[in-house]
């Protein structure tokens, strides 16, 4: 399997992005990291707010969160969310598959616009804030 890397460096606040895929383009991997300067717990609780995504989410993409709140994240948790590709709205279903707070989570995709979905979440702290991967 071969593997090609794109290595954007972080300045400021911008995100630092890597980006992997095969000679296939079967998969890519995505990788941003970001310092903020907050703590720990703060980030997780903000990032683990499952309604913060429409905060932070283009709003080209008219992102809405259907799942009614409150939504009682952790492990095996459920939400529905509507996006729009190319105009079209398209369902997507996530679940929380881990579960480690302040440090970590993973949601992937149950049904939606992709063939795998996995997102993890990681949250570093450090003596100017806090990495968030």
């Amino acid at each position: 399997m071969s593997s090609r890397a794109y290595d954007k460096q972080a300045d400021g606040l911008r995100p630092k992005v890597i980006i992997e895929w095969n000679g296939t383009a079967r998969w890519f991997e995505l990788s941003t990291q970001i310092v903020v300067p907050n703590g720990r717990e703060q980030i997780f609780d903000f990032f683990s707010d499952a309604f913060q995504l429409e905060l932070i989410t283009p709003e080209w993409l008219k992102f809405r969160i259907l799942t009614p709140s409150p939504i009682r994240m952790g492990a095996g948790c459920l939400i529905d969310y509507c996006i729009h590709l190319h105009g079209l709205p398209v369902r997507w279903r996530t679940e929380i598959s881990s579960w480690d707070p302040p440090f970590s989570f993973t949601d992937r995709q149950i049904s939606g616009p992709y063939r795998m979905w996995e997102h993890f979440h990681s949250f570093e702290q450090i003596e100017d804030g806090t990495v968030v991967r």
